[in-house]
């Protein structure tokens, strides 16, 4: 399996019909795996060989400077809480995305267009953007 969506329990239904509207059908074309314990996940994927990457504000680099070139695991909270602080300190790498002074949060659905855009410019999908 290349791409995947890993639910962690506690998670909002992917089949929840905003959810289905939202993504225009997309989400029946992407393997989505729910009910996962977040602890776990995080330990089995990086015994896999992941890179373990986590989407915080206070993340230590710009988004654009990560490498996500070979087998990455993104972690993205919601906007409310965002990632625990023990999953956080078990990430390789902490990246953000700068905004402008007045955003305070990115939703989790912007917030992953954002990131998987650019995971998408590094492996080579596409047309580079020009603008």
């Amino acid at each position: 399996m290349r791409h995947a969506v890993l639910l962690t329990q506690n998670t909002v239904s992917f089949l929840n019909q905003k959810a289905v509207r939202a993504s225009a059908g997309s989400l029946f074309r992407v393997p989505i795996l729910s009910g996962f314990k977040l602890d776990g996940l995080v330990e089995n994927l990086r015994e896999r060989g992941f890179r373990l990457v986590a989407v915080n504000p206070n993340g230590d680099r710009d988004f654009r400077e990560g490498d996500y070139q070979g087998s990455t695991a993104l972690f993205i909270g919601n906007e409310g809480r965002g990632l625990t602080r023990s999953i956080l300190d078990k990430v390789d790498l902490k990246v953000k995305i700068p905004l402008a002074m007045a955003v305070e949060s990115l939703n989790v659905a912007i917030a992953s267009s954002i990131i998987l855009c650019e995971v998408a410019r590094q492996r080579g999908a596409g047309p580079p953007i020009r603008g």
